[in-house]
């Protein structure tokens, strides 16, 4: 079975596991953005950004992330939410015709943070496919209902 995506992924190699995007919702990879710690935040936030103009949430790829000085940014930009997410180490692109669909999900797949498409192999390592999409969408709720409520 083939990856949805007829196009190319992007990967990022994490230290528990590894991650592939497909472009959808992908705004721009950067360098050296401030971050802002926020109190009382769950340990997966980094903090928040202001990129270009928007004060943008940011979690890490995985928890215990952070603390390096080569971190980079990937910026998700879904309906009206931005989310940014603090990695370490390289982005690849590998184009989808590489994977093959290991597993779909049945229910929730999840990687940590990360809502998963499907769980895909190449060259002999696994991936997982995020969903960026319901990742923020999750987030959004959680804001809006579980963490409100704890707090105020």
């Amino acid at each position: 079975m083939e990856v949805e995506n007829n196009q190319e992924l992007l990967c990022i190699k994490g230290k528990n596991r590894n991650y592939a995007f497909d472009f959808s919702c992908v705004q721009e990879i950067c360098k050296g953005l401030e971050m802002s710690e926020i109190p009382c935040l769950p340990s997966l936030f980094a903090g928040v950004c202001n990129y270009k103009g928007e004060i943008v949430p940011v979690v890490y790829l995985e928890e215990g992330d952070g603390g390096a000085g080569d971190e980079m940014t990937l910026i998700f930009h879904y309906k009206e939410y931005y989310l940014g997410m603090l990695y370490q180490g390289k982005t690849f692109i590998l184009p989808a015709e590489n994977f093959t669909v290991i597993r779909q999900p049945e229910g929730e797949l999840t990687g940590g943070i990360w809502a998963g498409r499907a769980m895909l192999q190449a060259g002999g390592e696994l991936y997982l496919q995020a969903d960026p999409e319901k990742t923020i969408q999750q987030l959004a709720d959680f804001f809006r209902v579980e963490f409100l409520r704890k707090t105020y």
